[in-house]
C-alpha cells in the first residue's frame, strides 16, 4: 500500500490511521530502510511504499517523547514564521503604508536613534510599501510616524504584539501538553 504522508492519505484516498506529531516511525519501508525524519507531524519524504506484509497491524512504533524545550522551541519557530507572514502588509501611517520586515523595523528603529543623536534633517523621505516615498515633513511628523510604527510594533491586537504574548505564554509553560494547547489563531 503507498502512504502519502504528506496529507495522511493512502493513494486511494483512504485517511492514516493514526496521525501522529513529532514521533518517528521506526518500521521498514521500501527496501527496508528506516525512515527516520519527520516534521511538525509529517513525515519529509513523499510517498513511501510500507511493508504490510512483514509487519501487518504494526506499521508504526510507539510515538518518540518530544521534551519541553523541543516543544517551546518548535512552538516558537511556528509563532515567528506566522508573525512574519502576517506584518508583510506592514502599518498604516497619514494615509501610507509602511513595511515592517526585519530591515525595515531596523531603519525606523534607527530613524528614531539619529533623532535622538542629532543627526536627521528634514523634510526626511522614506519609502512606503508599495515603493513610494513620503516625506516627514518635520520633527512633529517623524515623531507621530514613530510613534505609529512603536503602537504598531507593541499593540497586542497587532501581530507583533500578538506574537511576543503567545511567546510568553510558551515560555512560561511547564508541560508539553500547555505548549501543544497554545493555539495561534491571529
Amino acid at each position: 500500500m503507498q502512504w502519502n504522508f504528506k496529507n495522511f492519505e493512502n493513494i486511494s484516498g483512504e485517511k492514516f490511521l493514526g496521525a501522529f506529531r513529532k514521533n518517528i516511525y521506526k518500521g521498514p519501508v521500501a527496501g527496508n530502510s528506516l525512515l527516520e525524519e519527520v516534521y511538525d507531524g509529517f513525515l519529509n519524504r513523499g510517498n513511501v511504499v510500507v511493508d504490510t506484509v512483514a509487519y501487518p497491524n504494526q506499521m508504526f512504533s510507539e510515538p518518540v517523547q518530544i521534551s519541553l524545550e523541543d516543544a517551546k522551541r518548535d512552538k516558537i519557530q511556528e509563532i515567528d514564521q506566522k508573525t512574519q507572514d502576517l506584518i508583510t502588509s506592514g502599518f498604516d501611517f497619514d494615509n501610507a503604508r509602511f513595511s515592517m520586515s526585519a530591515k525595515a523595523q531596523d531603519n525606523w528603529s534607527g530613524l528614531g536613534i539619529a533623532y535622538t543623536l542629532g543627526f536627521l534633517s528634514f523634510p526626511l523621505p522614506v519609502s512606503t510599501v508599495d515603493e513610494g516615498i513620503y516625506i516627514l515633513a518635520d520633527e512633529t511628523a517623524l515623531l507621530q510616524f514613530l510613534g505609529a510604527y512603536m503602537q504598531y510594533q507593541s499593540d497586542p491586537s497587532q501581530p507583533l504584539g500578538a506574537g511576543r504574548l503567545l511567546k510568553t505564554q510558551v515560555s512560561e509553560c511547564t508541560t508539553v501538553e500547555e505548549v501543544e494547547a497554545i493555539i495561534d489563531n491571529r
